[in-house]
């Protein structure tokens, strides 16, 4: 065949090659049709009536005046105060030791006293003992709480109730041993007292220079973010030192702890654009800060930095410095904004008709538009305001989350 041909029956060729394109795009199209035209499982969700709380996250840091205190490495002390606990200028706040063997000493005296100040109660009062110890048992109430103090980690409660499981096996112990006489034990406990407060007395105080709250947690910081520096330094070179200054090591055998001064503590943390939006500049907030327990702090938030990279500093003031937040620094918190009680919306339920905003609700077999009035938005949903007109969307409802081309008063089948 000659070239001429070839190329002629090519041609002729073509108008069948895009008839049957053409053909082809008909039928899937045909197909998308009948297959759109099927039906979608209409799915719903109770509109049920919640409480609700908006609240705001933050990350950020406390900032208090603090004092350490510090020792020498090497020495045996006694420590007379606790983590949290309010001391006052002058106050001995722990005694050093010339040997090492004395140290304890303190902590022995102190038991003692309550041993023997519980075996004076159990001389006067052993058959009512007896009886409290048959109907309450103390022991198994405190081995009980003890687990669960344990699985949740509250361990500082942890530690309260061992002491109080401690007492109660010996109250125990000498409330059912007949053969221990409770006045011979009592005479044996303050020989052993007077012996320990012989020793102490060679023991040297060391008095608190300042009044607060003592700490235990000692972390590098209490040099540098004071309160004056907040006071005296711009938020936004805040934000740069609370990003680029790392705490600095602490040797803790130099150091005692510290004293907390002052009611006044700061919280400087970055607030981003769109949460800034929804608070204000002077008002004072409760900002929930979750550990062992949950702390409820009421702060002011006195200042901020002007805006860069999406977020400001917000600097919150409290003048109420509690012993549980002493030992916190960078922490996260819930500022709380407003706590409701509405309907949840699923986001993915939500339409604009005729400008306005709502849902589909089932009533009955028909698909009804419903109105609704956000009082706040989450990730995946909105809470709404409970309606009390048909118009809008009222408790117990059945929101449409998904259904085929749904328009007001569609016969759903």
């Amino acid at each position: 065949m000659s070239e001429k041909k070839k190329k002629t029956a090519k041609q002729k060729n073509v108008p069948l090659i895009l008839a049957i394109f053409m053909g082809v795009i008909f039928v899937s199209y045909i197909l998308l049709q009948i297959l759109s035209g099927l039906d979608v499982p209409v799915r719903t969700v109770l509109a049920q009536q919640q409480d609700f709380t908006d609240t705001v996250t933050l990350n950020g840091m406390f900032v208090r005046d603090e004092f350490v205190l510090s020792k020498s490495s090497d020495a045996a002390y006694d420590l007379l105060v606790a983590d949290g606990e309010k001391v006052g200028k002058g106050q001995t706040y722990a005694l050093l030791y010339s040997s090492a063997e004395y140290q304890g000493t303190s902590g022995r005296i102190a038991e003692i006293d309550g041993q023997i100040a519980r075996l004076k109660r159990l001389e006067n009062q052993r058959a009512e003992s007896l009886q409290n110890f048959g109907e309450k048992n103390t022991v198994y109430t405190y081995l009980l709480e003890i687990a669960d103090e344990s699985e949740a980690q509250r361990f500082s409660r942890l530690a309260q109730n061992k002491e109080g499981l401690l007492g109660a096996i010996l109250d125990r112990e000498y409330a059912y041993n007949r053969d221990l006489s409770l006045h011979d034990e009592i005479v044996r406990l303050t020989a052993e007292h007077d012996e320990l407060l012989k020793k102490r007395q060679g023991a040297s105080p060391v008095r608190l220079t300042r009044s607060g709250y003592y700490g235990t947690t000692v972390d590098g910081y209490e040099e540098f973010f004071t309160l004056s520096y907040i006071d005296k330094t711009s938020p936004e070179q805040i934000l740069l030192d609370m990003q680029t200054i790392e705490n600095q090591a602490v040797d803790l055998t130099q150091v005692f702890g510290k004293v907390v001064e002052n009611h006044v503590f700061y919280y400087v943390a970055p607030i981003s654009a769109v949460d800034f939006a929804r608070v204000s500049l002077g008002k004072t907030y409760t900002i929930a800060f979750k550990g062992e327990k949950e702390l409820l702090v009421d702060m002011k938030l006195k200042k901020v930095s002007p805006m860069a990279d999406g977020s400001v500093l917000g600097i919150f003031e409290s003048i109420h410095n509690m012993s549980d937040v002493i030992g916190l620094r960078k922490y996260s918190g819930e500022l709380i904004l407003q706590k409701v009680r509405g309907l949840k919306v699923p986001k993915d339920a939500v339409r604009i008709i005729d400008g306005k905003e709502g849902v589909f609700c089932m009533i009955g077999n028909l698909a009804k538009f419903k109105r609704i009035n956000r009082l706040f938005e989450q990730d995946n949903y909105y809470v709404c305001e409970v309606g009390t007109s048909s118009g809008n969307i009222m408790l117990y409802e059945q929101i449409i989350v998904r259904a085929k081309d749904l328009y007001d008063g569609k016969v759903i089948s």
